[in-house]
């Protein structure tokens, strides 16, 4: 947010596998702000502060220094106007739709003034954190969603949500800077997801999408060490999410990416494609310059907004709260996806049992076979070292047996554990 008030694009996306928790790092609970939340409150409060005389420790709060704060208070215009606008997207199978819109169509992307913008996207003026959260509710109610084997609530598709902070009056605005926060969806590998039609054919536009992506990360690494006759085309085209961001990915803005991994061992080859998709990123040095020149943007006025048929066609916003139709569906989808959690996690105990069992077994029978062979070699001499191979066989018999024990008694204590939890957070 201090590179948005400074005048600098930003981007930050959250990027892993289906399931890692992009869509709670994001948007967190009802109770547990995520990263979008906190950056519309860390802007507004931003606001306030430069319009006042705050004290230090409301400073730092918000600021890296006193410092910083002074540069940011110095092109800070009491006399003007300053407000913030709010919009938000998802790219679908590659199509770009406006999720404030109550009848959404598939819109464009265009270039002004040497920037990437979505033409027809309807940018809405918030005054407050709980209006802009409000707005977001209702565009997170208009996301594509689906369930998936590895994941009940999962999204099919890419959202942005952008926050611009504009200068100027009713009428015309002139827009300072945006900061894009974007939850992508997960890749998935079809083996494990069992999708089937059009779960398929998200699931090949999502991992098209990712792949993508890398790609452009790969080229700008790439070029930043090579003169520019050697320098390649950077395939930011091939895909809507890429093609969105050219801007800021090219140098006009800062860019951050979060890599979410899941804990679960299933999914080890996944988390290390992320993690070696995250060191490419990690490696491309992007210098952030502002814009040579400003989007100029046309602000509806309170009574226009309310009468707009976008936005209110099939939706109040004042009547709409977190005890909504949207949190009611969320919650009966988290309860149902918490219950099929609880049994995926009992069934992975039990078989982790099993599994330990039959090596236990197996250790016996071997046990047992040694045994047997040492009977008939009585009065053959010791030559091979048999005594010492069955002791060592017996020792590691019992090892495995107190490891048994031990992790029989971890399986119960987990066992109740489990069913004595009331619920589980939902993620992505």
């Amino acid at each position: 947010t201090q590179s948005t008030w400074e005048g600098i694009n930003s981007l930050v996306f959250a990027y892993g596998i289906t399931n890692s928790g992009k869509t709670y790092t994001v948007h967190g609970v009802h109770r547990e702000e995520g990263l979008l939340a906190r950056a519309v409150q860390s802007l507004f409060v931003m606001l306030q502060l430069c319009e006042g005389d705050p004290s230090e420790t409301d400073v730092l709060q918000e600021f890296s220094s006193m410092n910083d704060f002074q540069h940011a208070k110095q092109h800070h215009r009491p006399m003007n106007d300053y407000f913030v606008m709010f919009s938000g997207l998802e790219v679908y199978n590659e199509k770009l739709t406006d999720l404030l819109d109550s009848s959404p169509k598939e819109l464009k992307l265009v270039e002004e003034n040497s920037e990437t913008v979505v033409k027809g996207l309807l940018e809405v003026p918030v005054c407050s954190v709980e209006e802009a959260m409000s707005y977001v509710h209702m565009a997170r109610s208009r996301t594509q969603m689906g369930h998936t084997s590895l994941n009940a609530d999962s999204s099919r598709s890419h959202t942005v949500f952008m926050i611009h902070l504009c200068r100027g009056s009713d009428g015309t605005a002139e827009v300072l800077s945006r900061l894009a926060i974007c939850d992508l969806a997960g890749s998935e590998r079809t083996n494990r997801t069992q999708n089937t039609g059009l779960r398929l054919k998200e699931a090949s536009n999502i991992n098209t999408s990712l792949v993508v992506l890398g790609r452009c990360l790969e080229v700008l690494r790439y070029n930043q060490s090579r003169p520019i006759s050697q320098r390649r085309v950077v395939p930011y085209r091939e895909a809507k999410i890429t093609r969105l961001f050219q801007t800021t990915l090219s140098g006009g803005g800062k860019a951050v990416m979060l890599v979410n991994v899941s804990p679960c061992i299933k999914d080890i080859d996944e988390t290390i494609h992320a993690l070696r998709y995250s060191s490419i990123a990690k490696e491309v040095l992007n210098v952030a310059t502002p814009l040579p020149t400003r989007r100029k943007i046309q602000v509806l006025s309170p009574e226009r907004l309310l009468t707009s048929p976008g936005v209110c066609g099939e939706f109040s916003l004042t009547a709409f709260g977190e005890k909504g139709s949207e949190w009611e569906v969320r919650q009966q989808m988290t309860s149902k996806w918490v219950a099929s959690l609880q049994q995926l996690q009992l069934a992975c105990l039990a078989q982790q049992e099993d599994d330990q069992r039959s090596l236990t077994h197996y250790y016996e029978q071997r046990l047992i076979r040694s045994t047997q062979q040492s009977c008939h070699r009585e009065s053959i001499p010791d030559e091979g070292g048999l005594t010492q191979q069955i002791q060592q066989l017996q020792s590691e018999l019992s090892a495995e047996r107190e490891t048994h024990a031990h992790t029989r008694a971890q399986l119960e204590e987990a066992r109740g554990a489990m069913e004595a939890i009331p619920h589980v957070l939902c993620v992505d």
